[in-house]
């Protein structure tokens, strides 16, 4: 699904399948909460400097392009850009992965993006501290201003995804009502021993919307939990 910024998809990365109550229109009153949370991307982040070389033997000489690589602050995000340019016009947000080139070389291949063979791919982490496939060798990210991406999960990221997700199970799998919301969020707060968190109430509930949903928001350090359809 076409995303206008990836921040907005958070409500929709919960890896299990939603109550038959739900609807899409209670993903979007998620993300359009979480969405107004402030960005602190702008932090300084940990960068790490590698450098790559490569042997012009009609010349004897070595030309060697040197790129900057960093992890993302938003761990639980992946972007696929249609095109090497900034803004991007168009852009497709999933679920973080493991491998996420291989992710957004399948949209490219089951004709989510374009009709052909995805072009070369390169990950690279965005101006949002978001991890961005971008067509182009690893020379892109720095053309466009971004960092390349490290290569891999860190430790704390894949806490982070674990936590995100057992969250949105959590208030997927059965109707938790208003006055159990934040106890529910707390527990799964102090099952990954996580420190200075805050949970935030949005409220809207009604007869109609009496269960919760929740995302996480890790730049944060904030769960937000929101009312969705269905009853007790």
């Amino acid at each position: 699904m076409r995303v206008r910024d990836p921040f907005e998809i958070l409500a929709a990365l919960n890896p299990v399948p939603r109550l038959s109550e739900t609807s899409p229109q209670d993903d979007e009153l998620l993300a359009t909460i979480i969405a107004k949370a402030p960005s602190t991307t702008g932090k300084r982040r940990r960068r790490l400097w590698v450098t790559g070389g490569t042997a012009i033997a009609v010349v004897g000489l070595a030309a060697f392009a040197v790129f900057h690589q960093d992890s993302a602050s938003s761990p639980l995000q992946l972007t696929c850009y249609t095109t090497a340019q900034q803004p991007q016009p168009e852009q497709f947000g999933i679920p973080m992965e493991g491998d996420p080139v291989k992710a957004c070389e399948q949209l490219w291949r089951n004709g989510t993006i374009g009709d052909a063979e995805p072009p070369t791919l390169t990950a690279c982490v965005n101006d949002r501290g978001i991890v961005a496939v971008i067509p182009g060798d690893q020379q892109v990210c720095d053309r466009l201003g971004f960092a390349n991406w490290i290569g891999a999960l860190t430790d704390d990221e894949g806490q982070m995804m674990a936590f995100a997700d057992e969250l949105a199970a959590t208030f997927s799998e059965k109707c938790i009502i208003e006055p159990d919301a934040t106890a529910a969020a707390q527990a799964v707060i102090d099952k990954y021993q996580l420190d200075g968190w805050t949970i935030v109430q949005q409220g809207g509930y009604t007869p109609q919307r009496a269960c919760s949903l929740a995302g996480a928001v890790p730049e944060q350090h904030l769960v937000v939990i929101a009312s969705r359809r269905g009853a007790p």
